[in-house]
């Protein structure tokens, strides 16, 4: 029996919102054109759906936390930094 190793696995490149959303209509699709068994569909479809919202859902967060770190430089991420290493490094 072959054993799984990491190597053996493909590794893919993540998806990004318009390959999501391209598949989203093929499922689509495919649900309306095979109505009489659009139940085994129905699952994949709903992921799709999902991983939609989940996608721009997490841009909004990133914009919105972008936007909080740029109003509020004046606290700088440097400050934070040192600190930590600064407590890091005590012994």
């Amino acid at each position: 029996m072959n054993k799984i190793t990491e190597s053996s696995v493909p590794v893919y490149p993540k998806a990004n919102l318009d390959d999501i959303k391209k598949a989203y209509i093929i499922c689509a699709g495919f649900i309306k054109k095979y109505r009489q068994k659009s139940e085994k569909l129905l699952p994949i479809f709903e992921r799709l759906e999902n991983e939609i919202e989940l996608y721009e859902k997490q841009e909004i967060l990133l914009d919105k936390a972008l936007n909080v770190a740029n109003d509020n430089s004046e606290f700088g991420l440097h400050f934070g930094i040192q600190n930590g290493l600064h407590f890091k490094n005590r012994k």
